[in-house]
C-alpha cells in the first residue's frame, strides 16, 4: 500500500479537503482523524466501502474528547472488536457541565477522569451480553496472560445472569471508597441520588472494553458489589467483579465471607429531560 502523500499531488490534497469542508467538515473532525484511532479506522473504512455510517451526536463527541481513555462510543466498538452498530445510537445523556463536575466519591478528581463512559450493547453476535457471553469471547481472543474466571459460588445457574441494555453508561471506576468493610445496606446509603448499584454485566463490560483500548484495566485487585443475588441458600449473597493480575473475576460473597477487598461499584442514574 503505497503512500498518499507521494500518490497525491497539493493541489489534490486541497480539492479533496475543499470538498470536504463543503459538506461540513470542520478542523475539529480533522483532528479526531488524527488522535483517535478507532474513529479514524471507521472513517477508512466508509471511505473504501460505503458501508459504516458515523452517527455520533455531538454530545458523546465532546464526551469522547474530554474523557479520552475512560471512553468507548460506536467508533470503538468497531475499531476494536469490529462490531458494526447498525441501530439508531441513543444520545450521549450526560453534558459536559456534569463531566467536567467534581467527583462525588473522590472530591479532588471531576466525574470524567474517575468514571468510564461506555455505549452498552444488549446483544454482542446474537448473545444476550451477560458475564458468561464475555467469558466465552474472552477465552477466546485473549493470550494466556488475560483470563476470566469465576470463584466459587458464583455460577450462572445459581445466579440468574442479566444483559446490558442498548444504552450509555457513566460508571465509577474504582468502587465506593471506604466502603470495604460495610455490610451491603450500608453501602448502598454511602450512594448519592444520582447513584445506582450497577449490574455485573455492566461492570464485566466495563473492565473488557476498557481493556481492550488501554491495554490495562482501570484499577487491579478490587472487586466492586453489584446488584444481582442468588438463589435459595445463597440468596444473601451478591455478585462482584473485578480484576486480578491479568484476570476478569465474577463472584459472590455475603457481607462478611469474601476473600477479596469489595467495595461497592457505583453506576451513574440515566438523567432527567431537565438535568
Amino acid at each position: 500500500m503505497g503512500s498518499l502523500l507521494k500518490e497525491l499531488s497539493g493541489s489534490e490534497i486541497v480539492a479533496a479537503l475543499e470538498i470536504l469542508s463543503q459538506h461540513g467538515v470542520t478542523k475539529e473532525h480533522m483532528r479526531w482523524l488524527r488522535t483517535n484511532y478507532a474513529y479514524a479506522i471507521r472513517a477508512a473504512h466508509f471511505m473504501r466501502d460505503g458501508s459504516v455510517a458515523l452517527p455520533f451526536d455531538i454530545e458523546a463527541r465532546w464526551a469522547a474528547d474530554l474523557m479520552e481513555k475512560n471512553f468507548f462510543g460506536p467508533a470503538e466498538w468497531y475499531g476494536y472488536f469490529t462490531v458494526e452498530i447498525l441501530q439508531p445510537i441513543p444520545e450521549f445523556p450526560w453534558n459536559q457541565q456534569i463531566l467536567k463536575s467534581q467527583c462525588p466519591f473522590y472530591s479532588h478528581q471531576r466525574i470524567k477522569d474517575t468514571h468510564s463512559a461506555f455505549l452498552g450493547l444488549d446483544e454482542l453476535n446474537g448473545r444476550l451480553l451477560t458475564p458468561s457471553t464475555w467469558k466465552k469471547r474472552y477465552a477466546g481472543e485473549r493470550s494466556v496472560k488475560r483470563y476470566f474466571s469465576y470463584d466459587y459460588p458464583y455460577d450462572p445457574k445459581v445466579f440468574p445472569e442479566k444483559a446490558c441494555a442498548f444504552r450509555w453508561y457513566l460508571t465509577l471506576k474504582g468502587g465506593i471508597p471506604d466502603s470495604e468493610d460495610e455490610s451491603f445496606e450500608n453501602q448502598q446509603k454511602m450512594l448519592p441520588p444520582e447513584y445506582e448499584v450497577p449490574s455485573a454485566a455492566e461492570e464485566v463490560t466495563k473492565l473488557v472494553l476498557f481493556e481492550a483500548r488501554n491495554n490495562e484495566f482501570p484499577v487491579n485487585g478490587l472487586m466492586l458489589r453489584c446488584k444481582e443475588t442468588g438463589a435459595e441458600k445463597f440468596v444473601s449473597y451478591h455478585v462482584y467483579v473485578g480484576s486480578n493480575g491479568g484476570a476478569i473475576i465474577v463472584g459472590a460473597s455475603n457481607d462478611f465471607g469474601s476473600i477479596h477487598k469489595t467495595r461497592l461499584g457505583a453506576s451513574r442514574n440515566l438523567p432527567l429531560k431537565e438535568e
